[in-house]
């Protein structure tokens, strides 16, 4: 998810996660998976998510970049 920077600390990217986390919920979806970029991951964190494994190194050319799996379960 991207957010133009004009609307960035608005808390757009929180409303987008709640709804599709209330969308999953109300369509027994079980749980939610991401690959989330680092600036996105303290967001994901704040709405439930959980850390699941840190996938270090993904990008070859760019080693100081991480991505970690998160999972959020209903």
């Amino acid at each position: 998810m991207v957010i133009h920077p004009d609307f960035r600390k608005k808390g757009i990217s929180k409303q987008i996660l709640n709804f599709w986390i209330e969308y999953s919920k109300n369509n027994s979806i079980k749980s939610l998976l991401s690959y989330p970029s680092p600036w996105m991951l303290n967001s994901l964190l704040d709405v439930g998510f959980l850390s699941q494994k840190n996938l270090g190194r993904v990008f070859s050319p760019l080693p100081t970049i991480d991505i970690t799996l998160v999972m959020k379960k209903f």
